[in-house]
């Protein structure tokens, strides 16, 4: 299903100003990128598209010539959308602290996985028509529209930096691109700040809006769109919006590469910069350091999280540990942390903090599973192998090692320590009766709350084991509600990413819906089937499998 009109407008540049292949300089100027880090505060200059194709010269050759197409089909098809996304972006960094936060990151960062993509595809298999025929002449669409989704997967985050000039005029992303700005107020150089409230991931909508606004060409729709059967556009849709489908997959792979790239990139670029590989990692180690010696953190117990050990010093992966560490560095001051388990673990892999298991597959290189006796119980662990685990120690206060016990040794049916769910909870992992200790009961809990909202505190909630039929129903019922004033209200932890598709009937990404239904013990299944049996508005529509729900205020006719 299109999300958007397919109809691009015809963005009007002067002649002179038409990007073709034969206008790239051969080389890169070295000159031009020596200042792309540190970023700091510093001002950006207001490069012409003339400059900044020599500053990425190279990344654009090899884009370019690894593409299968005619000379003529590259200055009618691609290079209407390079310059556009030139125009847009022009070179704003990638993020504030994380991969790419330098001098023209974003541009550098989308380039680069538009180059890994077009190598990774070629091992995979994507079939855009119903006939061999039509593959066959799909091939190079296919292609390209796989390079289109690292070219614009970022553009998005526009909407997340504040652009001014000297005197405090801002740039505003929704009229014009930032080149068009500078030339119309004839900058010289223009400065970045990212805005504090800006929500992880909200970028991928705007920045499928921005594609068929701002960057695709009818010339282009039409070359994609050709087969009546290929629905390259709606993969496209879906890998940019959702980062479901072949095309996400493909770009998840490219974005590492980069990522890794840009790691190497940073640390030998100057010496006083040798750890910009990450910014957050010293927040991040501070904040454990100071859970371990405030008593938060122990080591080496059973519930501890962390293990000092004869094989090295290892730490737990769990969400209460991302939890616990994002909050206490809030405490300092650091409130921009990654809040889910994959965030910080690439934080740490990318500052060089973390060993890779030679043993585990792609995707799980950093895990660890190591068993440990406490009280003549071994129990299995899923950890982190920290490169120097000193660091998370006082001069002198490393505690004495505890041994790794041999998964030989170990019998048969030994289990692992509890799993959470992936994300962290705001509040208690599992609520329990003050006096007596034990689970609430829940069907006497929620039988007296039955319509009113979730709190953010119940939303929060664990629990043990799967809810009775007349429970899981009554907090159906309660969530829809609080789905539903969170959508009227335009705000709520449910809600991360809206679209209002026409008046009183909404598209909401269900991912944080999902993961309070994994907190509850509740089937997606179950949700979908009390949707359809829904008798009263609001009415929704749940798919799971593309993560995202139908709000409608009246019954489909």
């Amino acid at each position: 299903m299109m999300w958007f009109k397919r109809k691009a407008p015809i963005v009007h540049v002067a002649k002179a100003l038409v990007l073709r292949y034969q206008d790239i300089p051969e080389k890169t100027d070295k000159r031009l990128v020596t200042s792309a880090y540190p970023q700091s505060h510093s001002a950006i200059p207001a490069s012409s598209l003339q400059t900044i194709c020599s500053r990425y010269a190279d990344q654009l050759h090899e884009l370019i010539d690894a593409l299968p197409f005619s000379a003529q089909q590259i200055d009618e098809i691609v290079m209407p959308v390079l310059q556009r996304v030139i125009e847009l972006i022009h070179l704003l960094p990638a993020s504030e602290v994380h991969h790419h936060s330098g001098v023209g990151g974003c541009l550098l960062h989308q380039l680069e996985c538009a180059t890994e993509t077009i190598k990774l595809i070629k091992d995979k298999t994507f079939r855009g028509g119903e006939t061999l025929e039509e593959n066959y002449h799909n091939k190079n669409r296919i292609l390209l529209a796989a390079v289109l989704v690292a070219l614009t997967h970022d553009v998005g985050k526009i909407f997340d930096v504040r652009v001014v000039d000297a005197n405090d005029h801002e740039w505003e992303p929704e009229k014009e691109s930032l080149m068009q700005w500078l030339a119309r107020l004839k900058l010289e150089e223009y400065f970045v700040t990212w805005h504090v409230d800006r929500q992880h991931k909200s970028h991928q909508v705007r920045s499928l809006r921005l594609a068929y606004g701002r960057v695709f060409t009818p010339q282009l729709i039409h070359f994609l769109d050709a087969y009546p059967h290929s629905r390259l556009l709606c993969k496209f849709d879906d890998a940019v919006a959702l980062g479901t489908g072949p095309f996400a997959d493909v770009l998840r792979q490219a974005e590492e590469i980069s990522i890794k790239h840009d790691a190497e990139v940073r640390r030998h670029l100057l010496g006083q910069y040798a750890q910009a590989s990450s910014p957050l990692i010293q927040p991040m180690l501070t904040a454990m350091l100071e859970n371990l010696s405030q008593g938060i953190w122990s080591v080496n117990k059973s519930a501890s999280q962390v293990f000092v050990t004869n094989q090295g010093t290892f730490l737990l992966l769990s969400e209460q540990v991302v939890f616990s560490v994002r909050r206490k560095a809030a405490e300092q001051g650091v409130s921009y942390l990654p809040g889910t388990v994959a965030g910080f673990v690439r934080v740490l892999a990318e500052g060089d903090c973390l060993q890779v298991n030679p043993r585990q597959e792609e995707g799980r290189q950093y895990i660890w599973s190591i068993y440990l006796k406490f009280a003549d119980v071994a129990k299995r662990y899923e950890c982190l192998k920290l490169v120097d685990g000193q660091k998370l120690f006082k001069s002198g206060l490393v505690p004495k090692t505890i041994n790794i016990v041999d998964e030989a040794e170990v019998p048969q049916g030994t289990g692992k320590a509890p799993e959470v769910d992936f994300r962290a909870p705001t509040g208690d992992f599992i609520r329990k009766n003050r006096a007596t200790r034990e689970p609430f009961d829940l069907v006497t809990e929620y039988g007296n709350s039955n319509g009113q909202e979730l709190s953010q505190r119940e939303l929060d909630e664990v629990w043990r084991q799967k809810p009775e039929a007349e429970v899981c129903q009554r907090f159906i019922e309660r969530l829809c509600r609080t789905l539903h004033q969170q959508i009227l209200r335009g705000k709520g932890s449910l809600i991360a990413q809206m679209q209002t598709v026409s008046p009183g009937r909404w598209r909401v990404d269900s991912t944080e819906f999902e993961v309070v239904l994994r907190r509850h013990c509740i089937e997606t299944k179950t949700v979908e089937m009390l949707f359809r049996m829904r008798t009263k508005p609001p009415f929704f529509t749940f798919e799971p499998n593309k993560h995202f729900i139908i709000c409608r205020e009246q019954a489909e006719t």
